[in-house]
């Protein structure tokens, strides 16, 4: 498919919250397992609970200037890998979404999804973001693509911005990594990376239990 640019580019939090919240009731079908026999299904669901992140701020030259940590109620939810009404699906065994329960505009907020169907009527178009995995309880995951080039970044850190002097949607970078404990009833999720101008460098955990 050719590369196509969609309006997404300046990502508003608003935009954000609305990604989140239809994703919260992910799809009944079961899903496949994998080559080691995991069913992915089972951990289908919503997990909610405190976050903490912790952002440590840097100037355009990279000295350290300060931090700051900030503690919401967050959600994990796994489902059904994304996918479009032409039938293209995310390259992943299960879509994964990290956000704020409340608050989506406010500094420290992270949003993540792993994969998201963009376009319109006339364009559309799969955009993978992680690459995400899941077995023994453990979940693990790479942030591989920004689609900045697409215009369509969903990965985003509300932050301070230093020339504008107001918190805007920060760009998560590529490398930034996911890591943790998940089974039917808990996850223990920690999340560390950047953001792509470099600003910030960040560690998100999430404590939570499946509704």
């Amino acid at each position: 498919m050719k590369s196509s640019k969609f309006s997404l580019t300046l990502l508003l939090p608003f935009a954000i919250a609305a990604v989140f919240f239809a994703g919260c009731s992910p799809d009944e079908d079961p899903a496949s397992p994998n080559g080691n026999g995991n069913s992915f299904e089972k951990i289908h669901g919503t997990y909610c609970g405190p976050a903490t992140c912790e952002m440590r701020y840097y100037d355009a030259w990279g000295n350290y200037q300060y931090k700051k940590t900030f503690q919401y109620d967050a959600c994990l939810i796994i489902g059904e890998p994304a996918k479009m009404s032409n039938g293209e699906e995310e390259d992943n065994p299960f879509n994964l979404i990290i956000g704020p329960e409340t608050g989506h505009g406010l500094e420290g907020r992270l949003f993540l999804t792993s994969g998201q169907g963009v376009g319109n009527a006339q364009v559309q178009a799969m955009m993978n973001y992680w690459q995400v995995d899941w077995e023994d309880d453990e979940i693990t995951g790479q942030l591989t693509d920004t689609h900045a080039s697409e215009g369509a970044v969903f990965n985003t850190l509300q932050a301070h911005d230093q020339w504008t002097g107001i918190t805007l949607p920060k760009y998560v970078a590529t490398e930034t990594t996911l890591a943790g404990d998940l089974d039917e009833d808990y996850a223990l999720i920690v999340v560390k990376g950047r953001t792509t101008d470099e600003i910030v460098r960040f560690e998100f955990t999430l404590d939570a239990l499946r509704d």
